[in-house]
């Protein structure tokens, strides 16, 4: 009994070891599939990623939007002469409504299509319209935790209002410090607590939902200075830990819980 007990634990161990040494061949030997124009792709420069709610792959070029069910393409460009085209061609960023919508963000306004009714909505920027998209050149999305949707564009951050469909807007006022501490919005997200972190180019700034409070966090900041003021990328963890990518600082690492 002790000698087959013996073979076993023995033929567990090659086992496990072979096991081991076949994966770690697997993982040497990983191939990458290319997928450009030939496969059906509108444009070979890929600028933004994105899978929706059904599980379909949403990719973002510099001539139009592209989705792929894993075998083909569906392309969605900017025309002038199509009722159903998007806003602009250049597609900075790809986001998903509760509803299922999918929203663009583009380099010549805001597009929403409605997967259900296959219809395009566009928002493109007219100074004449008080209520409507701050800039034409919008370069992120949010969806946050509520459902709205915030807007990052070239010239302050935009609140989409549902209901009323139009824009409440947040910009700079070098009279308020409860403003946005620059126009250009460059990254958008949410942390644990529901506030929404925004990147400009010249500082961080947080925003409270509820009583549209704004922080500001910069490099001459008295508590907690940044390293730099050109914020590129935020990224809030699940930690409530904000991670802030910088153009000349570095990354910074912002630790909510211990205030430093």
């Amino acid at each position: 009994m002790r000698k087959k007990s013996s073979l076993f634990i023995l033929s567990v161990i090659i086992f496990s070891i072979l096991f081991i040494f076949n994966v770690e061949a697997k993982e040497k030997n990983i191939n990458f599939k290319s997928i450009t124009i030939e496969n059906g792709l509108s444009q070979n420069s890929v600028s933004a990623i994105f899978q929706d709610s059904e599980g379909y792959m949403w990719f973002g070029t510099a001539d139009g939007l592209n989705k792929y069910d894993g075998y083909s393409f569906e392309s969605y460009k900017f025309d002038k002469r199509s009722k159903n085209g998007i806003a602009g061609s250049y597609i900075a960023d790809i986001a998903e409504d509760l509803k299922g919508n999918i929203w663009i963000a583009t380099s010549k306004g805001l597009s929403k299509i409605d997967k259900k009714n296959q219809v395009i909505k566009n928002y493109f920027y007219d100074e004449n319209n008080l209520s409507g998209i701050s800039h034409y050149n919008i370069w992120n999305l949010l969806i946050d935790s509520k459902g709205n949707l915030w807007i990052g564009t070239e010239n302050g951050l935009n609140l989409y209002d549902e209901q009323k469909d139009i824009f409440i807007k947040f910009c700079n006022n070098k009279e308020n410090e409860n403003s946005l501490s620059d126009n250009f919005i460059l990254s958008l997200d949410e942390d644990e607590n529901g506030l929404i972190w925004i990147g400009t180019k010249k500082g961080l700034n947080s925003l409270n939902v509820s009583d549209k409070k704004i922080t500001r966090y910069s490099k001459n900041s008295e508590i907690m200075p940044l390293s730099d003021d050109y914020i590129f990328n935020v990224y809030c963890d699940k930690n409530n830990i904000i991670w802030i990518a910088t153009k000349f600082g570095g990354l910074n690492k912002l630790d909510l819980k211990k205030n430093r």
